[in-house]
């Protein structure tokens, strides 16, 4: 992954942009740079790249920047004033690689994320085995994160990277690369029936197997650090700040603690919530938030379950990945509230409500996506109904997004576009399949684990118990293959508070944004049977990360 020069812009809105900045250290405020400019901003960032106007029509400056531009930069830990390398295996989503510091450079004024092939062994303590203990793995690949954790936070604010994702694109041999790819996308051409069929570079990837890797650039509240399990642990992703009895055992810092320590407010609730600009590689990347606690299951699609709709009757294998195509055959396992009948004894919405979704103009118009351009009027018909007869995505009765409940209303309430609609069959974000996982302890026996703790054995008792739904609020996006061959202008534009947003751009056209009430108003039982927590808008301080992953997962 490389990141050419681009800025990044902050604010709070309730207070000027240097006040934003200043909070961090108050001396700095007494000691201004001499040259003038922001004491985070890099010198070499052009004048007209110093402000920027929000989607809602306010002017923002610049606060922070990093153009790279000086050669050889070392990124090792202690290094560099604004970003840490680390050194370290990569443990989640059983990853496959090393991340070396090593692997995260300068060169020709751009931040390069080197991905290389070679086993690592590793050793470390694994206190998520059966019996806790010392264990060697064997990892196959070398690549790099870097973050600015503890040195460098935003709170609300608009950030703006420019990267070229990772792949398998060499079509001339070079330095780095030894052999040519065979990626039919990189070679501009594919066979077809005998015949060489040209590619342009906006067409779709056709093989994903030319990228494997899995590129992230994200935020993380600075309460944890990522992959630093000791920190992260009953921290990520939460945002909630009441004190709830059920819920304040798996909350570290809970408003139920008058007396938290290390300097925290009393009853003030704490984490480390999660906003992903991009992740993901091949022909999507996907866009999203992570946030706790999560909703009951009560509020989400239904499950599918062994011996349902979704056994094979003569394997007895059940598909319970069919959710990420949407073709599941059990109602209601698809997309909330779809269909109407899967979901009528609840008597309330199902999932969060009212998020945006726009085309991504950067994908030519394929009609055979949606049938013909897709109309306003009949999505917002079937929608003030609310009834939907399918147990999957049909053009005419709901938005493009996939889901239910996406708003229609204008985009920025402008015109003539509304959200949510794809008026020309360009590719458009679609709601994630996946929406979030259940997070135990290792001692736990509850049956939503990943692994829970077989009857009979011990306890290990490494830490305190908990476990709790965490919420993944996503859009998955297609990309062509020249976000591989060139730079694309990735944004996400921040907003706290009750009144606010997140909003992820491509070149400052929307894509996906999630209003504050969406997390802060989510739907309630009228009977008052089963509540479903009010999250608080992400408000956070929250620091930045690149990295490239590479994983079985």
């Amino acid at each position: 992954m490389m990141i050419p020069p681009r800025p990044l812009f902050m604010l709070a809105l309730v207070l000027p942009p240097a006040v934003m900045v200043h909070a961090v250290d108050t001396d700095y405020g007494g000691y201004p740079a001499r040259s003038g400019v922001g004491i985070w901003v890099d010198v070499d960032t052009p004048m007209d790249a110093r402000t920027k106007v929000s989607s809602r029509g306010e002017s923002w400056d610049l606060v922070m920047s990093d153009e790279f531009e000086i050669e050889g930069r070392s990124f090792v830990a202690g290094k560099d004033h604004l970003w840490t390398a680390v050194d370290i295996p990569d443990g989640v989503n059983a990853a496959l690689e090393m991340y070396n510091s090593s692997n995260v450079y300068t060169k020709n004024g751009k931040l390069v994320n080197k991905i290389e092939e070679g086993p690592t062994n590793a050793t470390y303590f694994n206190q998520w085995l059966e019996v806790p203990g010392i264990e060697t793995r064997t990892l196959h690949y070398k690549a790099g994160m870097m973050q600015s954790w503890n040195k460098f936070c935003m709170q609300g604010g608009l950030i703006e990277v420019s990267a070229k994702l990772p792949g398998a694109v060499n079509n001339i041999p070079d330095a780095e690369h030894k052999s040519v790819t065979t990626n039919p996308n990189a070679l501009g051409y594919k066979w077809e029936a005998g015949q060489k069929v040209p590619l342009a570079p906006l067409t779709p990837v056709l093989d994903g197997g030319y990228y494997p890797t899995w590129p992230g650039i994200w935020l993380m509240g600075n309460l944890g650090r990522a992959l630093f399990a000791g920190s992260t642990t009953r921290m990520w992703p939460w945002t909630y700040n009441e004190c709830d009895a059920d819920l304040a055992p798996h909350q570290a810092i809970s408003a139920c603690n008058p007396n938290p320590g290390f300097g925290l407010n009393p009853n003030q609730g704490r984490g480390a919530p999660e906003i992903d600009i991009l992740e993901g590689g091949g022909a999507a990347i996907s866009s999203s938030i992570q946030i706790a606690p999560g909703m009951p299951d009560q509020y989400r699609r239904k499950p599918v379950v062994k011996g349902g709709l979704d056994t094979n009757n003569s394997t007895m294998v059940t598909n319970i990945y069919c959710v990420y195509g949407k073709m599941c055959l059990t109602p209601g396992a698809n997309i909330p509230d779809a269909p109407t009948s899967a979901f009528k004894e609840r008597g309330y919405k199902s999932w969060y409500q009212g998020l945006r979704y726009a085309v991504n103009n950067e994908c030519p118009p394929k009609v055979q996506q949606v049938q013909g351009p897709q109309g306003y009027l009949s999505v917002k018909a079937a929608q003030d109904k609310g009834f939907i007869g399918l147990n999957t995505w049909y053009w005419e009765e709901m938005s493009a997004a996939k889901d239910v409940h996406a708003d229609l209303g204008l985009i920025d309430g402008k015109g003539p576009l509304h959200w949510g609609i794809n008026y020309e069959g360009r590719c458009f974000p679609i709601a994630n399949g996946y929406i979030g996982t259940f997070l135990c302890d290792p001692d736990s026996k509850n049956p939503k684990c990943e692994a829970p703790r077989r009857e009979g054995v011990a306890d290990t008792n490494q830490m305190a118990k908990f476990e709790y739904q965490m919420d993944a609020i996503s859009a998955n996006w297609d990309i062509n293959h020249d976000a591989y061959t060139t730079f694309y202008v990735y944004q996400v534009e921040w907003v706290m508070g009750p009144t606010g947003y997140i909003r992820w751009s491509l070149r400052d056209a929307p894509l996906f944004e999630i209003p504050a009430a969406a997390i802060t108003e989510p739907p309630q039982d009228p009977t008052g049977n089963v509540r479903n927590p009010k999250k608080l808008m992400i408000e956070e301080p929250m620091y930045i990360i690149f990295n490239v992953a590479l994983a079985k997962a």
